[in-house]
């Protein structure tokens, strides 16, 4: 019996380190080796850092450095890009253009993210009265959703024609699809995580990223957190932030370090965006995990548990073995 007990406490204890390094202890996610990170300019009066309106970027992961793809649009000059989306199904990029007029309309744009070009689809009207939509997600099955802070849309990305869905929501900047699941995330202001039914306009909060300033989300093809911030400081120069973040992680978002783009120093930016490695088409969505008893554990601590049976069990077994 005693050497079962130890046994037990062997494999017990075998189980809370599995544990305690398994479940939500890393917060940084890695981008996927075949993703690639870019970022749109949103230029300001008072930023040295002068560049074109919808310039793109080619952002580096590990270091948030950047580099120019074109130069830009300047035909839009003092234009803001919002949340970009990637169209897994058509393989093209998109954006809404804002200007700090709020009685405009925002702009649907779609970027060659080759050549850095921006090309206008159509301005954005609902119900005859200007919108500004600022935020912009695309699912797996190509369907595009909008984001006017408030109000959710759909959007169509041929005519761009809105159409509300649901109710209000917490003010929401970033906007984004999980590759890995078909899920639809926004980031509140508060920088809480929402998750958001498409059909309904519903939303259930997830977990706090804790990061002021956030405008920008994204989500990579391993299920990886990005998010552009602001800085909240005393420094009237608007720079930006790259951090990076798990879904579920219980240590704090980690921070990349600012956007720095060769030639152009530090400039602004609000609109971040990740093309997933993913087939045309996409990717068919996982099947929903099994809904779990209100425990409050995280879905991975059932992985634990099945971890303490086996480790269990083996000790039992050996020590069932074992001579007496």
């Amino acid at each position: 019996m005693k050497r079962v007990a130890r046994s037990l406490l062997f494999a017990s204890t075998a189980a809370v380190l599995v544990a305690t390094v398994g479940v939500g202890s890393v917060a940084a996610a890695n981008l996927p080796a075949e993703d690639t990170m870019y970022g749109l300019s949103c230029p300001q009066e008072n930023n040295p850092f002068v560049v074109n309106a919808m310039q793109l970027w080619a952002i580096d992961a590990t270091t948030a450095a950047g580099t120019s793809v074109g130069d830009g649009s300047g035909d839009v000059e003092g234009t803001c890009a919002g949340q970009p989306a990637w169209n897994p199904v058509t393989r093209k990029a998109y954006a809404f253009a804002l200007t700090d007029e709020h009685d405009e309309p925002s702009v649907l744009m779609e970027i060659d993210l080759a050549t850095g070009e921006s090309t206008p689809v159509a301005d954005m009207y609902y119900e005859g009265e200007p919108v500004q939509v600022a935020s912009l997600a695309i699912g797996l099955d190509g369907a595009a959703y909008a984001l006017a802070y408030t109000q959710l849309y759909s959007v169509d990305l041929t005519t761009g024609a809105l159409k509300a869905i649901g109710g209000e929501i917490p003010v929401s900047y970033g906007f984004a699809v999980d590759p890995t699941t078909g899920k639809f995330w926004a980031l509140a202001a508060s920088s809480s995580l929402l998750e958001i039914d498409v059909a309904t306009g519903g939303y259930t909060f997830g977990q706090s990223l804790e990061l002021p300033g956030a405008y920008s989300l994204q989500i990579d093809s391993a299920g990886g957190l990005w998010v552009f911030t602001a800085n909240v400081d005393d420094d009237p120069i608007l720079r930006t932030e790259l951090w990076t973040a798990s879904f579920g992680a219980t240590q704090p978002s980690t921070a990349v370090g600012v956007v720095s783009v060769a030639g152009s120093g530090e400039p602004f930016s609000q609109a971040l965006l990740i093309v997933p490695a993913l087939p045309p088409g996409g990717i068919e969505p996982s099947a929903p995990a099994p809904a779990l008893a209100a425990t409050g554990l995280h879905p991975a601590a059932g992985l634990v548990v099945a971890g303490v049976l086996l480790l269990t069990l083996g000790a039992v077994l050996v020590s069932r073995r074992r001579p007496a």
